[in-house]
């Protein structure tokens, strides 16, 4: 039972090393946290529409937090590979 978008609250990433044949298990990146309700569940939880690019071996990603302000979360491409999965949040 989802409150509206909520299923859009969280960020996760898939590799693919063979040019999208196969994808590894999605690893965890972020979640939306929120402290009140904004009034709409499509502004409650949003992760979605998230630009990019990558610099030197750094991702820079950039999302919106609650159509409020953006926010801008750095990785190392190489640390893509160590990202949870959801098994590994689950123990």
């Amino acid at each position: 039972m989802m409150d509206g978008m909520y299923d859009r609250g969280q960020l996760w990433a898939s590799l693919s090393t063979d040019w999208g044949r196969s994808w590894s298990e999605p690893g965890f990146l972020c979640t939306m946290a929120r402290q009140t309700d904004l009034g709409s569940p499509f502004r409650n939880y949003q992760c979605s529409y998230v630009d990019g690019f990558a610099d030197e071996g750094v991702l820079n990603l950039f999302m919106s937090q609650s159509w409020q302000r953006v926010l801008h979360m750095q990785i190392r491409e190489s640390e893509l590979n160590y990202l949870p999965t959801k098994h590994d949040l689950e123990v």
